[in-house]
């Protein structure tokens, strides 16, 4: 399940280190993201990183000739499909039972279709595979 920390730590690398001795015991607890640039003969080209404090792997990256905001958010996306393929699984399940076999007139319906998908199907009823056949809640007291 997708659970990051944020952790805002500036240019202070004391609390980066402190962050990571206190957080980071496992792959994907804590990423931190960064832009950097590189000149080219063309202009400047962007990189965003995403990060693993735990391992140091870059687990999401992306390139671009601007600094838009699509950018970061690439790098971000790319990190949870790598990480997180459940999630991704999670979108094409949702869309290919779902939201694929219907043309939603306003967003305001298909909120409140995904709504009902999500909190009266698939939390409570849909078996998943990777967690025994059995649906997420009744999974979450396993883990207590």
């Amino acid at each position: 399940m997708l659970a990051l920390k944020v952790v805002d730590v500036g240019f202070d690398m004391k609390a980066l280190d402190a962050s990571k001795d206190a957080d980071a015991t496992a792959p994907n607890r804590v990423w931190l993201a960064d832009i950097t640039y590189v000149e080219t003969d063309q202009g400047w080209l962007y990189l965003a990183t995403v990060l693993d404090l735990y391992s140091r792997k870059i687990v999401g990256w992306a390139m671009c000739d601007n600094l838009r905001a699509d950018l970061p958010l690439a790098a971000l996306r790319m990190a949870i499909s790598a990480q997180w393929p459940e999630v991704e699984s999670f979108f094409h399940t949702l869309k290919t039972e779902l939201v694929h076999h219907r043309q939603y007139a306003t967003r305001a319906e298909a909120t409140r279709h995904i709504f009902a998908h999500i909190e009266g199907f698939y939390n409570r009823t849909r078996r998943h595979s990777s967690i025994g056949y059995i649906g997420p809640i009744e999974m979450e007291p396993k883990a207590a």
